[in-house]
């Protein structure tokens, strides 16, 4: 960021169009309120959700400025917000009196249409994703969007806690409410999926984790899981109910596609319990035999934390962590610039990556 007659400069990624790499280019704030904060970017993290909006599959309006979960500094109005360094965790889920207000009936939190809060120097808008666009070295943002977060936790460990580490474990410990000595399938192992492992482990479940991956088998398996499956593996579904020793209690889908929305309602036992936590693309339709839910009470949860407090799960999440039970810290990661983030989406769409931090 730099200052300038016309005023702030913000250095920011902008995806101009879907598939096509992103720009680095000065922006400047656009809209401001009594609410706006201004946030220095010390760490952001890169979702599988920015990834599909890279990609076109899910659409949002450009040009757009992605990234949506970070750690940072607020500079605007020093110690308004944040620990005694005055860092700060930004959430892309609103308060829930934000959300009650704006939100329409049938959409996401992440789909409420404010005001641009970014232009380009000629004046034209450019979109924050979920109203943070965390790939800049700072950002323009609502207050309410800021959470405190203590020194102890390192930037690697923050910067995941806003998304990608509190959607995991508020899936395990509310949507699904994993009971100890429940039996859990992961399908999914890449950041969030691997947050949702460490949770079930942490509340005393069995878990299997299902990968193409080596490399992310293997660290389930370090972090607790009994065993870990590659997806092609010859009935899966039998070795999976062999392995944890009982049918599944849960399976959490955390990859987004229609077939693994589809696996995971059938691999779940009756009366279990399927949690739908990846992004699909947005055309994107699932077929389930009706007779076989009704028949067997099998229950499908969607999860995308619209309903949590984010101070609250923010505050979870670094306290499981503190006490050991959350190992955030093990989750291999590749921090990357700016000037390299083009690559860094290709090689998490490709699998080839668990966790890609940001540091502008």
């Amino acid at each position: 960021m730099s200052r300038s007659d016309t005023g702030l400069r913000v250095r920011a990624a902008v995806l101009g169009e879907y598939a096509q790499p992103m720009t680095v280019m000065d922006l400047q704030p656009a809209h401001r309120d009594e609410h706006t904060a201004i946030v220095e970017v010390l760490m952001a993290g890169l979702c599988h959700t920015d990834v599909s909006l890279a990609q076109g599959r899910i659409r949002r309006r450009v040009p757009l400025v992605l990234g949506h979960e970070l750690v940072g500094r607020r500079i605007d109005a020093p110690g308004a917000e944040g620990s005694a360094s005055g860092r700060v965790v930004v959430t892309p889920y609103p308060p829930g009196h934000l959300v009650a207000r704006r939100a329409p009936r049938s959409g996401r939190a992440s789909d409420i249409q404010v005001l641009p809060t970014l232009a380009t120097a000629a004046g034209d808008p450019v979109h924050a994703f979920a109203q943070v666009g965390a790939f800049a070295d700072h950002i323009v943002i609502d207050e309410r969007r800021l959470v405190p977060i203590d020194d102890d936790v390192p930037d690697q460990v923050a910067a995941m806690i806003g998304c990608a580490a509190t959607t995991g474990v508020n899936a395990v410990y509310d949507t699904a409410a994993v009971p100890a000595g429940a039996t859990v399938v992961v399908l999914g192992l890449g950041g969030v999926g691997t947050v949702v492992l460490m949770a079930c482990c942490a509340r005393g479940a069995r878990v299997v984790g299902v990968d193409p991956s080596a490399a992310k088998r293997d660290l389930a398996c370090s972090l607790g899981a009994v065993a870990a499956f590659h997806p092609d593996h010859a009935e899966l579904a039998d070795a999976l109910d062999e392995c944890l020793g009982a049918p599944i209690d849960y399976v959490f889908e955390v990859v987004g596609t229609p077939r693994t929305q589809q696996q995971a309602v059938d691999l779940t036992r009756p009366g279990g319990c399927a949690v739908l936590v990846g992004s699909p693309p947005e055309d994107a339709t699932v077929t389930f035999n009706a007779s076989s839910l009704v028949g067997n009470e099998r229950v499908i949860r969607g999860h995308a934390n619209l309903g949590q407090d984010p101070a609250s799960a923010v505050q979870r999440v670094a306290d499981l962590y503190r006490a050991g039970m959350l190992p955030l810290d093990r989750i291999p990661f590749t921090i990357v610039g700016l000037a390299g983030i083009n690559d860094a989406v290709a090689a998490l769409d490709d699998g080839a990556l668990v966790k890609v931090l940001v540091r502008p």
